[in-house]
């Protein structure tokens, strides 16, 4: 049997069920090389660990010695009863590598909070604490870029192709929740309406209240600009006398005012303490967008996550809630948008818009796309660069990792 003319690379959190997703979703007998984010995080040479790491399929090595030997190796041989062999390095030609999401693994959290500012140095774990989200993205664009560039130049040597699922770029260009919308404005694709800027430290929620007045837009979601699954995300709605109002959150807040993400959604009416929200979210970045209403489904309010493969919106989930989160972690459940009786038109159009967004990304090989539909229209809520993970959902047999791997053989087969 032939070498191998592929070699697998994941970067990821290999305690996480993405990586055994991922990792299954592979050709059997084709090389997978794991890499965790905190060993490349810490290591004082990245490029010299990652020509380490990759040493099998840079020199010609035995790969059943090379993974005795504790590379971080998955090549599995024994599985399909192929002796060990040696690997010509000339003859693999084309370096597939994904990006997995950094997030649940607080030691590569503090990892990328510390490598943009040195507050964070002794810092301890204090599970669901709301901070730091703009440091954590500055630390992780800055490990991308340094990451990206050691492969390109380890694979230039070896006159290898490299295939990002998603490229540093495109998975920095969908972090960034304000940047991305305006993208996407810019090039006609449908978003809720925009507060004109976004927000820092120096901005205050009166300014804020008084545009939702002015503009008569009295309900409005308060992001951060850097979040991800509903994290300090406020559900605001401002009553048009301009001093009632409510604010729907999983944040919390602790006797000494410091906020907590949770499972619940909370309710609160005491414009002191919306405020505090506020300033919460926007010291560490935020934007704010038009709350728009979401239909109905059986009692519960609804939108989608589109998952986007190579440009095509296959998996998809609809996701129903009471509260304006829609996020199924908070307790939310899965219904079925082909229960309404628009459904098979709004799956439709949710599928169209979905597409021209990924598209409008570049280099993003797999975009979750949130989807609101409805009988005002389609929109695209958020773009989210590990948003595939959508456990029991199938599409022409395949998982949403599968298709990826597919996805992805087939696009370099078409370089080639």
């Amino acid at each position: 049997m032939q070498a191998p003319v592929r070699l697998w690379i994941l970067i990821c959190n290999p305690e996480n069920r993405r990586h055994d997703y991922f990792a299954d979703a592979v050709p059997i007998g084709e090389p997978l090389v794991v890499m965790s984010y905190i060993e490349l995080l810490t290591t004082p040479d990245l490029r010299a660990l990652l020509h380490q790491r990759l040493l099998p399929f840079i020199s010609p090595c035995d790969v059943r010695n090379a993974a005795q030997d504790g590379f971080n190796l998955r090549c599995r041989a024994e599985q399909c009863q192929i002796k060990p062999q040696q690997i010509n390095p000339q003859q693999i030609k084309q370096w597939q590598i994904k990006i997995d999401s950094a997030g649940e693994n607080f030691d590569v959290e503090k990892a990328l909070l510390c490598r943009s500012a040195s507050q964070y140095h002794n810092l301890s774990e204090d599970r669901g604490h709301f901070y730091g989200l703009d440091h954590w993205f500055a630390g992780f664009r800055d490990f991308l870029g340094e990451l990206d560039s050691a492969l390109q130049s380890l694979a230039k040597a070896q006159q290898a192709t490299v295939n990002y699922l998603n490229t540093p770029e495109a998975i920095i260009a969908m972090t960034d929740k304000w940047h991305c919308q305006q993208a996407l404005a810019q090039q006609g694709i449908a978003v809720p309406a925009l507060y004109p800027q976004s927000l820092t430290a120096a901005d205050r929620f009166e300014t804020l209240r008084r545009w939702m007045l002015s503009e008569k837009r009295y309900q409005v979601f308060i992001k951060p600009r850097f979040g991800s699954s509903a994290s300090g995300v406020v559900a605001l709605r401002l009553h048009p006398d301009g001093e009632r109002m409510i604010a729907r959150t999983s944040l919390e807040i602790d006797a000494g005012g410091k906020f907590y993400n949770s499972l619940k959604i909370r309710a609160y009416q005491a414009r002191a303490q919306i405020e505090s929200l506020f300033d919460a979210i926007v010291a560490q970045q935020g934007y704010v967008e038009t709350w728009l209403p979401k239909p109905t489904l059986n009692g519960f309010s609804f939108d989608l996550r589109m998952v986007v493969i190579k440009g095509v919106a296959a998996h998809y989930v609809t996701r129903c809630s009471r509260s304006p989160m829609t996020n199924l972690h908070l307790g939310n459940q899965r219904g079925d948008i082909l229960a309404h009786p628009k459904g098979e038109i709004w799956l439709a159009q949710a599928r169209a818009i979905a597409e021209r967004a990924a598209k409008a990304i570049d280099g993003a090989g797999c975009v979750g796309a949130d989807i609101l539909v409805g009988p005002a229209g389609c929109y695209v809520l958020e773009l989210n660069a590990f948003g595939d993970l959508l456990p029991r959902i199938e599409h022409q047999g395949q998982t949403s990792y599968q298709r990826q791997v597919t996805a992805m053989m087939r696009s370099s087969s078409n370089d080639t």
